[in-house]
């Protein structure tokens, strides 16, 4: 329940490390943080779980790429998305942002088993 970038945090994560006998040393040691390139505020790395797309089927996509009408042409809408579908990696679709997208995925907790959910008929299910 603590923000990260608190100053007292360090200290009381020490204390819990103490309490439990987990803490072994601390020292001042220089770190170089990433910073957000509009604030200048630093980034604070988490771990966290993330839903991707597979992008196996992309040569499938660029198929249908190509079957579509671009308008207007003199933006190469074709080229653009063609190169886009060569260069990416699988497809991360959970990105934690606050103006991300909510996905309907619910996850059981106990078993690690998962529903999409993939229209309102569904859900009202």
């Amino acid at each position: 329940g603590k923000e990260a970038i608190d100053p007292a945090t360090p200290e009381l994560v020490f204390e819990r490390l103490k309490e439990k006998d987990l803490l072994v040393s601390v020292e001042p040691y220089p770190h170089i943080y990433p910073h957000c390139w509009r604030t200048g505020d630093e980034l604070i790395f988490r771990l966290v779980d993330e839903w991707f797309i597979n992008m196996d089927w992309r040569e499938e996509i660029k198929d249908v790429t190509r079957q579509i009408d671009w308008v207007p042409s003199s933006i190469d809408g074709e080229q653009h998305e063609l190169e886009w579908l060569t260069n990416m990696r699988d497809w991360m679709v959970s990105k934690k942002r606050f103006w991300g997208l909510a996905l309907p995925i619910w996850v059981d907790e106990e078993t690690g088993d998962f529903e999409v959910i993939g229209s309102l008929a569904e859900l009202k299910e």
